[in-house]
């Protein structure tokens, strides 16, 4: 009995203690959960996550596809992880974003069908309501895809980036329409900042419009030498405004930028309208339409000072300096290249009208390049040292190619330099070589006071184009210009991509042309003029 009386006491003591520790253990939770109220649970994976401005509630547990978010900002703040991808319904954010620490896929455009979310069906608009940045990226390698940005504004302080300010980090921006940004701080579309480390931006198949103060996208580099890069691709940048360098595209201070297959339009600054390219910075630009944009000072399609800058295949036509020469490029201190680019139509409202293309203090070759109609000379030296091969320079207002104040022409070679309305290269400067060029019906002759000195296989007649009054700069198959020019340091192929030397003359000797374009037999054209500018 005593054992029986011992063993029972036992059992209560165990279930007392027992019934202690769970006690204890069920105040300790109710005070963890009383304690962690209001704190939402961030999941630890990254995996996808959705906002619905219409129909979605900011909670702790949102971003499924039955129950979306509602904004963006809550999203990111409350439950976005690294690595995340938000997908965003159609519908108008009145939002100011900030991704910091974190990187993340915002991708727009979707619709919603019962819990099908349908891609590429609406229009995602963040807008910033003037009042704030629309996104503020920093530390992050984040991507933005279908989205349009707009409304933003930079603080007053800092002025700048109002639809995005990128102060470090690798940002991808595609398929995006960037537009109406910077109303009252004036403060741009897209701003790339380096004083907080490196920033690379890549932006691809947008379009980025209407910004004001800072342009389109602006480039400011220098932070501790770091210096900010960008890749545009397929991007169209019209009506940008900036009041220093770079209506659509700016780039200041060490940046540098590879600027491709993208379109320009009817973007203006002080000084170069599309583009502005400075204080050592670099940039290629290839594959391009630069078209009426205007520059208040000079430099109307592009403008590049102190910098290395590649330019090929790339349209400039119809773009204005208002007081400088220089309507398609100013250049000046810089190491420029040149190859088969179209300059036509461009206009110098300056008092002293130069030329289309205006070289300060410039040594390069220029290859392939036509240069037309313009209401300016073609080209304008100043203190500069320029070789000419294969270029046609014609029907311009002014000297085919001016040389003045020092320059040299180290050579002229298998150039057409017609029709332009003073001399066909006029100046007071030096021709070390001309040689394989036809120097015809120039309103005030071949040349004007200059110094030259004449080679073999220069001509002096019609060169006979398919259809000047269309445009079509192609020479017909009668022209004196097939086969006459000569093969010494004649690039490899033509304005157009085809090989040099042909045998356009049928004689069974390949020869290269006088001119930019190579004649191809039985081959039919369209216009220089129209074919280059995506006609």
């Amino acid at each position: 009995m005593e054992n029986l009386k011992s063993a029972q006491s036992s059992q209560r003591l165990r279930a007392v203690r027992l019934g202690i520790t769970v006690g204890l253990a069920m105040l300790f939770l109710t005070v963890l959960l009383w304690g962690l109220r209001g704190v939402t649970p961030v999941h630890a994976d990254p995996g996808t996550l959705y906002v619905d401005g219409a129909t979605g509630q900011d909670t702790g547990t949102c971003g499924t596809t039955n129950v979306p978010c509602k904004t963006i900002s809550y999203t990111l703040n409350s439950r976005a992880s690294d690595g995340d991808t938000i997908l965003i319904a159609a519908g108008i954010y009145t939002e100011n974003l900030t991704i910091a620490g974190i990187t993340v896929t915002l991708r727009g455009g979707y619709t919603i069908s019962g819990t099908q979310w349908l891609t590429d069906t609406g229009e995602t608009v963040v807008n910033g309501g003037d009042a704030g940045r629309v996104f503020f990226i920093h530390g992050s390698n984040s991507v933005l895809e279908n989205l349009t940005i707009t409304g933003g504004d930079a603080p007053p302080a800092e002025c700048f980036g109002g639809g995005l300010w990128i102060t470090n980090g690798d940002v991808t921006i595609r398929s995006s329409t960037i537009t109406g940004n910077g109303d009252g701080c004036g403060s741009g579309g897209i701003e790339l900042n380096d004083d907080y480390g490196p920033v690379h931006l890549t932006l691809v198949s947008s379009t980025v419009s209407y910004n004001t103060g800072m342009g389109g996208l602006h480039l400011w580099g220098g932070g501790g030498g770091i210096g900010t890069s960008a890749e545009v691709r397929d991007v169209t940048f019209v009506g940008n405004t900036m009041g220093g360098y770079g209506g659509g595209i700016g780039l200041e201070r060490n940046s540098s930028a590879v600027i491709v297959d993208s379109r320009l339009f009817s973007n203006t600054a002080d000084w170069g309208g599309g583009i502005a390219v400075t204080d050592n910075c670099t940039a290629i630009i290839a594959n391009n339409q630069i078209v009426s944009n205007t520059a208040n000072e000079g430099g109307g399609g592009l403008y590049a000072s102190e910098v290395t800058v590649t330019v090929r295949s790339t349209d400039f036509l119809s773009n204005t300096s208002q007081a400088d020469d220089g309507p398609a490029i100013w250049a000046g201190s810089s190491v420029l290249s040149t190859d088969s680019n179209l300059f036509a139509y461009n206009v110098s409202n300056a008092a002293w009208v130069g030329g289309a293309v205006r070289l300060w203090q410039v040594t390069t070759t220029l290859t392939n390049n036509v240069v037309v109609q313009n209401q300016a000379g073609g080209f304008q030296l100043t203190e500069s040292n320029i070789a000419f091969v294969n270029n046609t320079i014609v029907s311009n207002t002014l000297d085919g190619i001016g040389v003045w104040d020092g320059s040299t022409v180290s050579l002229l070679r298998n150039n057409i330099i017609a029709d332009n309305g003073t001399f066909g290269v006029g100046g007071d400067g030096t021709v070390s070589l001309s040689e394989y060029n036809d120097l015809w019906n120039n309103h005030d002759g071949s040349y004007q006071m200059i110094t030259v000195t004449l080679g073999a296989g220069n001509l002096a007649v019609d060169p006979q184009f398919v259809d000047v009054a269309n445009s079509d700069y192609h020479l017909q198959a009668d022209s004196p210009c097939i086969d006459a020019g000569t093969g010494t340091n004649a690039p490899i192929v033509d304005f157009e991509g085809d090989s040099r030397p042909l045998d356009g003359d049928l004689d069974g000797t390949s020869v290269v042309d006088i001119g930019a374009d190579e004649f191809k037999p039985y081959q039919i054209y369209l216009p220089l003029t129209l074919k280059n500018a995506g006609s």
